[in-house]
């Protein structure tokens, strides 16, 4: 009986569709959260008690974060605003170079994000949330992880994208 081997894509395409899976759980997770807490919110405010002082921050920080994980599952996915208005429909050379061009660009913008959003981490850690009682920095370092998560994701649609240059034919250049 002859053993089947697994190619190295194979084992790579299991991996992206493992860390896709685990990636929409925790979005949803978070949005779920953030709804439980608002809906808490709403609730104890319309029946006139309000005990619970913390869960708007805690909703608001939540979401921040889910911003900022969603941005990289948006990347890969091709998600984002530049997506929809200058993304060409074509698979020419030409339109693909153009995608690598905005794929650089957000590259950019995520070498950018990650460092303003270290240094911002790093200056926000002396200060606490006001009804948490925690530092400043988990709400902040939302920002560096989401713009790695965006840098890494540009990073692995360029090199998608160089390999699909790569066997195009030269009717189509």
């Amino acid at each position: 009986m002859r053993e089947r081997v697994r190619t190295l894509d194979q084992h790579m395409s299991d991996r992206r569709r493992l860390l896709d899976a685990a990636e929409r759980y925790l979005l949803a997770a978070l949005m779920a959260l953030v709804f439980l807490l608002l809906l808490t919110q709403v609730g104890t405010r319309l029946a006139g008690t309000s005990v619970f002082g913390w869960v708007e921050e805690a909703a608001r920080y939540l979401f921040i974060w889910l911003v900022f994980l969603g941005s990289g599952f948006a990347v890969r996915h091709g998600g984002h605003i530049m997506a929809d208005i200058l993304r060409p429909k074509s698979n020419h050379v030409l339109a693909k170079s153009w995608l690598i061009v905005l794929e650089a660009i957000l590259v950019a913008v995520s070498l950018g994000l990650l460092w303003s959003g270290g240094w911002f981490t790093s200056i926000s850690s002396n200060t606490s949330m006001v009804s948490l009682g925690m530092s400043m920095a988990y709400r902040s370092a939302a920002v560096p992880i989401g713009a790695a998560l965006m840098l890494l994701m540009s990073l692995a649609n360029i090199v998608a994208l160089v390999g699909s240059m790569r066997g195009a034919s030269p009717a189509k250049l």
